[in-house]
C-alpha cells in the first residue's frame, strides 16, 4: 500500500509535508505534520486510516491547486479504505500481534523527535517485568514544567507500546479538569461497549469502566495528560494491576500526587548532547543556519519546545543560530513572520 501512496505522491506533483499539512487542514483534517511526511517515508510503520484519509485528500487539492486534478478513482477515500484495512490485517497476521483498542487520540511526535535517555527509562519501568526503585508501580508521573517535553514522551512511550503488540487498550485522556476526565472513561466505556453503557450518563459510564479496570485482565495502558488538579482524579486514579500501566503529565509536584503505586519522575529539559543532537537534525541540509548550536542550545534552556519554536523561525526566516541568540538576547524570542494566504 505505502508503493501506492508513493505513486499518489508524486502524481500528484510531489507535495511538501508544509503543502501536505496545509491541504489537508483545508479538508477538514487534524493531523501533523510529520504524520504526513511519514506516510512515503521508507521503513516507517503503517499510517492511521485519519492519516491516509488527510494525505489522499491533501494530495488531491494539491494537484487541483496545480491545474492538473487527479482522475475520481485515484482519490476514491472509499477505495482507500479497503486498501488501508487490508494491509492493516496483512500486518497483524505477520507479527501475530493484536490490534489494541484506542480511545481517544494520541499526539503525533514533532518533527525530529529527539529521542532521549529518559524515554528508554520509562520504556522499560512500565513494561511488564520492568522495576522502579522502591514499591512496585504502576501510575508514572510526569512532572515539570510547561515546554519541557511531557506529552511527547508520554506519545512516544505508547507508540512503543502499540508497536511491540502488548496493548488491548490505549486510553489518552486530556487531565485538565474533572468533565475532561470523565467524558474520556466515558468514552472509552462506549467504545469497549461495557454493559449499561449507554452514553445517556457520563458520570456513571465513567464509574463502569473504573470499575471494569480493577477486575479486567486485558493489558491497558491509560495516559491522562496535562493533570491540572489533583483532586480531579478523586475516586477516578487508575487501580493497580499486574496488567495495567497509568501515566500521568502534569506541572504538578508534591504531596498531592503521592498514593500507593505511585512513582514520581521529574522531567526537566534535554541534556545539552540530546538538545544539540536535536538543533542538527532540525538544520539538516541547512548547515549554514548551524553556526552556533551549542550557543543556542544554552541561551534557550535547553526546553524543547523553545527550540521547536526556534528552529522553526530559523527555517522560516533563513537566519542562523547566531543572529537569532543576537535577537534574543537585545529583545527577546521574535515573533514569527506571518505567511502571505495563497488565494
Amino acid at each position: 500500500m505505502r508503493d501506492q501512496l508513493r505513486h499518489l505522491h508524486q502524481s500528484a506533483g510531489s507535495p511538501t509535508k508544509t503543502e501536505l499539512k496545509r491541504y489537508a487542514d483545508i479538508a477538514g483534517h487534524s493531523v501533523g505534520r510529520s504524520a504526513l511526511a511519514a506516510v512515503t517515508a521508507e521503513g516507517a510503520g503503517m499510517p492511521r486510516w485519519a492519516t491516509v484519509a488527510a494525505f489522499v485528500d491533501a494530495c488531491a487539492r494539491h494537484a487541483e491547486k496545480r491545474r492538473r486534478p487527479l482522475p475520481d478513482a485515484e482519490v476514491d477515500l472509499a477505495v482507500w479504505r479497503i486498501r488501508h484495512d487490508q494491509a492493516t490485517s496483512s500486518g497483524q497476521r505477520e507479527s501475530g500481534a493484536p490490534r489494541a483498542v484506542v480511545v481517544g487520540v494520541v499526539p503525533a511526535l514533532a518533527d525530529c523527535f529527539q529521542l532521549r535517555a529518559l524515554a528508554d527509562d520509562l520504556a522499560r519501568a512500565t513494561d511488564a517485568g520492568g522495576a522502579t526503585p522502591g514499591p512496585p508501580a504502576s501510575t508514572w508521573l510526569l512532572s515539570g514544567l510547561g515546554g519541557v517535553g511531557k506529552t511527547q514522551l508520554a506519545a512516544d512511550l505508547a507508540g512503543r507500546r502499540r508497536r511491540a503488540g502488548d496493548l488491548d487498550l490505549l486510553v489518552w485522556i486530556s487531565g485538565t479538569s474533572r468533565p475532561a476526565i470523565t467524558a474520556g472513561y466515558a468514552q472509552a466505556a462506549a467504545d469497549l461497549a461495557l454493559p449499561g453503557a449507554d452514553g445517556s450518563d457520563s458520570d456513571r459510564d465513567a464509574a463502569r469502566f473504573h470499575a471494569w479496570l480493577s477486575t479486567t485482565d486485558r493489558r491497558w495502558l491509560i495516559v491522562l495528560d496535562d493533570l491540572g488538579t489533583a483532586a480531579d482524579l478523586k475516586g477516578f486514579w487508575p487501580p493497580i494491576r499486574p496488567t495495567g500501566r497509568t501515566v500521568v503529565t502534569t506541572r504538578l509536584r508534591g504531596s498531592a500526587l503521592r498514593g500507593p503505586g505511585r512513582h514520581l519522575v521529574p522531567v526537566d529539559g534535554f541534556s545539552p548532547d540530546e538538545t544539540v543532537a536535536y538543533l542538527r537534525s532540525r538544520l539538516e541540509g541547512h548547515p549554514e543556519l548551524a553556526d552556533d548550536v551549542r550557543g543556542l542550545a544554552g541561551a534557550l534552556h535547553h526546553l524543547p519546545l523553545a527550540l521547536a519554536h526556534a528552529t522553526a523561525y530559523l527555517l522560516d526566516e533563513d537566519i542562523p543560530c547566531s543572529e537569532y541568540r543576537l535577537r534574543l538576547a537585545e529583545r527577546g524570542p521574535p515573533a514569527r513572520r506571518a505567511r502571505p494566504v495563497r488565494r
